[in-house]
Protein backbone atom coordinates (compact mmCIF):
# COMPACT_ATOMS: atom_id res chain seq x y z
CA UNK A 1 0.00 0.00 0.00
CA UNK A 2 1.39 3.34 -0.91
CA UNK A 3 0.29 6.85 -0.09
CA UNK A 4 1.04 9.05 -3.05
CA UNK A 5 3.31 8.06 -5.86
CA UNK A 6 5.80 5.42 -4.84
CA UNK A 7 6.25 6.46 -1.18
CA UNK A 8 5.50 3.68 1.24
CA UNK A 9 3.17 4.08 4.19
CA UNK A 10 4.78 5.65 7.24
CA UNK A 11 5.61 2.97 9.85
CA UNK A 12 3.57 4.66 12.59
CA UNK A 13 0.52 4.76 10.31
CA UNK A 14 0.94 1.09 9.48
CA UNK A 15 1.28 0.29 13.19
CA UNK A 16 -2.03 2.08 13.82
CA UNK A 17 -3.72 0.06 11.08
CA UNK A 18 -2.39 -3.20 12.46
CA UNK A 19 -3.57 -2.25 15.97
CA UNK A 20 -7.06 -1.47 14.63
CA UNK A 21 -6.80 2.27 15.36
CA UNK A 22 -5.96 3.51 11.89
CA UNK A 23 -8.16 5.28 9.41
CA UNK A 24 -7.89 5.13 5.68
CA UNK A 25 -8.80 7.85 3.23
CA UNK A 26 -11.66 7.52 0.76
CA UNK A 27 -9.10 7.11 -2.05
CA UNK A 28 -7.48 4.24 -0.17
CA UNK A 29 -10.89 2.65 0.40
CA UNK A 30 -11.69 2.86 -3.32
CA UNK A 31 -8.33 1.38 -4.26
CA UNK A 32 -8.72 -1.50 -1.79
CA UNK A 33 -12.21 -2.23 -3.16
CA UNK A 34 -10.87 -2.17 -6.72
CA UNK A 35 -8.11 -4.62 -5.75
CA UNK A 36 -10.58 -6.90 -3.99
CA UNK A 37 -12.98 -6.84 -6.96
CA UNK A 38 -10.16 -7.78 -9.34
CA UNK A 39 -8.37 -10.29 -7.13
CA UNK A 40 -8.84 -13.25 -9.50
CA UNK A 41 -7.67 -11.25 -12.52
CA UNK A 42 -4.63 -10.02 -10.61
CA UNK A 43 -3.71 -13.58 -9.65
CA UNK A 44 -4.09 -14.70 -13.27
CA UNK A 45 -1.88 -11.85 -14.45
CA UNK A 46 0.74 -12.75 -11.85
CA UNK A 47 0.74 -16.32 -13.17
CA UNK A 48 1.23 -15.04 -16.72
CA UNK A 49 4.21 -13.02 -15.50
CA UNK A 50 6.06 -16.00 -14.01
CA UNK A 51 9.61 -16.15 -15.29
CA UNK A 52 9.67 -12.43 -16.09
CA UNK A 53 11.15 -9.54 -14.13
CA UNK A 54 8.81 -9.35 -11.10
CA UNK A 55 9.27 -5.60 -10.74
CA UNK A 56 7.98 -5.14 -14.29
CA UNK A 57 5.15 -7.62 -13.69
CA UNK A 58 4.00 -5.70 -10.60
CA UNK A 59 4.26 -2.41 -12.48
CA UNK A 60 2.23 -3.81 -15.38
CA UNK A 61 -0.51 -5.03 -13.04
CA UNK A 62 -0.53 -1.68 -11.21
CA UNK A 63 -0.80 0.17 -14.54
CA UNK A 64 -3.68 -2.05 -15.64
CA UNK A 65 -5.55 -1.52 -12.34
CA UNK A 66 -5.03 2.25 -12.36
CA UNK A 67 -5.52 2.92 -16.08
CA UNK A 68 -7.63 0.05 -17.40
CA UNK A 69 -11.14 0.61 -18.67
CA UNK A 70 -14.46 -0.38 -17.22
CA UNK A 71 -16.89 -2.49 -19.18
CA UNK A 72 -19.61 0.13 -19.55
CA UNK A 73 -17.56 2.91 -21.21
CA UNK A 74 -16.98 3.27 -24.95
CA UNK A 75 -13.38 3.99 -25.89
CA UNK A 76 -14.34 6.54 -28.55
CA UNK A 77 -16.52 8.59 -26.18
CA UNK A 78 -13.65 9.41 -23.81
CA UNK A 79 -11.21 12.29 -23.72
CA UNK A 80 -7.80 11.93 -25.34
CA UNK A 81 -6.10 11.88 -21.93
CA UNK A 82 -8.24 8.95 -20.75
CA UNK A 83 -7.70 7.07 -24.02
CA UNK A 84 -3.93 7.58 -23.74
CA UNK A 85 -3.92 6.18 -20.20
CA UNK A 86 -5.94 3.18 -21.37
CA UNK A 87 -3.41 2.59 -24.14
CA UNK A 88 -0.77 2.44 -21.38
CA UNK A 89 -2.89 -0.27 -19.72
CA UNK A 90 -3.04 -2.20 -23.01
CA UNK A 91 0.75 -2.01 -23.34
CA UNK A 92 1.06 -3.27 -19.75
CA UNK A 93 -1.22 -6.22 -20.53
CA UNK A 94 0.79 -7.09 -23.62
CA UNK A 95 3.90 -7.34 -21.44
CA UNK A 96 2.03 -10.06 -19.56
CA UNK A 97 1.15 -11.84 -22.85
CA UNK A 98 -2.50 -10.77 -22.77
CA UNK A 99 -3.72 -9.77 -26.21
CA UNK A 100 -6.57 -7.26 -25.74
CA UNK A 101 -7.57 -7.70 -29.40
CA UNK A 102 -8.81 -11.20 -28.58
CA UNK A 103 -11.15 -9.86 -25.90
CA UNK A 104 -11.13 -6.75 -23.79
CA UNK A 105 -9.69 -7.19 -20.31
CA UNK A 106 -11.88 -4.93 -18.17
CA UNK A 107 -11.19 -3.65 -14.69
CA UNK A 108 -14.14 -4.68 -12.52
CA UNK A 109 -15.70 -2.10 -10.24
CA UNK A 110 -14.19 0.97 -11.91
CA UNK A 111 -16.51 3.93 -11.89
CA UNK A 112 -17.45 5.10 -15.37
Amino acid sequence: MTESGDRTVRPERLDNWLAGRGRISSEEKERLKLLADNQRNIQNLERRGEGKDQRKVRKSIRTWIEQGKSKDVEFSSQSKDVRDRQIDAIIALRYLDVEPDEGTFYVKGRAA
